[in-house]
């Protein structure tokens, strides 16, 4: 009984190994022939360029852009208490009193919380002109000045 036990065990063992052979002899052959198949003459190449190019034209790349004054004003009054560093004082909420351009992209912004009065720099990212409309405005950095 035992030796019909060791029989079987052996002979799996080496069916194993068998299949594990022509598994590993069939991979090599697959490997070699990918290899064959891979190169492409430049010839060719330069032919699916050449017919490439008779397509359509492509979209536009898109370009960068600033969004309006009026985006970024809106932009500003809703979120200066986000981006003010320093904090509100006594349960006030910020609020913008006037937003002075000092160039497209930048501008000095007033704004008080009915208890302090603060002046900041701040400055805006320009953005790609595929970047939908609500995520158009991106701040650079801001700053409080006094």
């Amino acid at each position: 009984m035992k030796t019909n036990k060791l029989f079987l065990l052996l002979a799996g063992v080496i069916l194993l190994l068998i299949f594990l052979i022509i598994f590993i002899i069939s991979w090599r052959n697959f490997t070699k022939e990918l290899e064959n198949n891979s190169t492409i003459p430049v010839a060719s190449l330069n032919n699916q360029t050449n017919t490439l190019s008779n397509l359509a034209p492509s979209a536009p790349a898109p370009t960068l852009i600033t969004p309006s004054q009026e985006q970024l004003e809106e932009y500003l009054r809703l979120h200066i208490s986000e981006l003010s560093p320093e904090p509100e004082v006594l349960g006030g909420k910020f609020y913008v009193t006037k937003i002075t351009w000092t160039n497209s992209r930048s501008a000095n912004v007033e704004y008080e919380d009915g208890h302090i009065a603060l002046i900041g720099d701040v400055k805006f990212k320009e953005v790609s002109s595929d970047t939908p409309v609500a995520q158009q405005v991106i701040v650079e950095y801001f700053k409080v000045l006094k």
